[in-house]
């Protein structure tokens, strides 16, 4: 039978124990949440693939309104986040063809919304699409028999053509679950009447869903192509509730960086 000292004495090991233990996790966890809520590490929700041995083909037209509607969705995604992220990547890789000078567009929806509702009239495309592959269908330059091309698609039917593309959209959305939609459209070209209705196709495609937490919010999937600021003083807060807050502190550069190349205005044929 113990004595009391000699409870007394095991009582206090065991708590020192304890006491090293705990403190112990608390030096291995603590990196690990700040690297995740604090800097621009990248979490991978998702990583899929489809069409490898087929082809995933539409002649469905997209449409603008509401932007990224029409056409056919190609990826259907529902993902869980917690609350460490404010920036979402949607990134498709892939190789296509287009059959008679049709563009083959894109668009991405992010649970119900366009990840980027801009029009993109360069491309001929509408609100939320834009313009990933157009092969023009030179049958309208030729005299005589027209070019089938590699699958009997015009002149312009040139198979395997890489199409990589990433959507960066802020995320503001609550901690759960959440929704990526692709969507693959054709859409014609007016000089060229057999685009219309002209089918475009997909193979060996991969999707990706990443999420980041950017700590400067004018640095989040914006236009800002030059520098304009840079953080001074990096910091983090802990709120009451133990949650993680960024403070960095971002000041005017002294001398702004410039692009040394200007801007060159594309046109496009009707």
């Amino acid at each position: 039978m113990l004595t009391k000292d000699t409870e007394n004495y095991m009582r206090t090991r065991m708590s020192r124990r304890k006491t090293v233990v705990c403190g112990f996790l608390l030096l291995v966890m603590l990196p690990l949440e700040v690297l995740a809520q604090n800097t621009g590490y990248v979490r991978r929700y998702a990583a899929n693939f489809t069409a490898f041995g087929n082809e995933v083909s539409t002649n469905l037209p997209p449409s603008g309104t509401p932007p990224a509607s029409g056409g056919l969705i190609i990826y259907n995604k529902n993902f869980f986040v917690a609350d460490d992220i404010n920036t979402l990547y949607v990134t498709i890789s892939a190789t296509g063809d287009d059959h008679n000078g049709a563009r083959l567009q894109l668009a991405c929806k992010v649970d119900g919304n366009a990840c980027n509702p801009g029009p993109n009239p360069v491309g001929g495309a509408p609100n939320g699409w834009f313009t990933a592959l157009r092969m023009k269908d030179y049958n309208l330059n030729y005299l005589g028999a027209p070019f089938f091309g590699d699958g009997g698609g015009g002149a312009g039917d040139l198979h395997d053509n890489n199409i990589t593309y990433t959507w960066c959209m802020p995320f503001e959305a609550k901690p759960g679950s959440h929704n990526v939609q692709v969507k693959l459209a054709s859409s014609p070209v007016l000089s060229e009447p057999r685009s219309a209705g002209a089918p475009v196709f997909l193979e060996a495609v991969h999707f990706f869903i990443d999420g980041a937490r950017v700590a400067n919010a004018d640095d989040r999937c914006t236009k800002n192509a030059v520098d304009t600021t840079v953080a001074a003083e990096p910091s983090t807060t802990t709120a009451p509730d133990g949650t993680l807050i960024d403070t960095t502190l971002f000041v005017p550069l002294v001398e702004p960086s410039v692009l040394s190349v200007p801007a060159i205005i594309q046109t496009d044929m009707p």
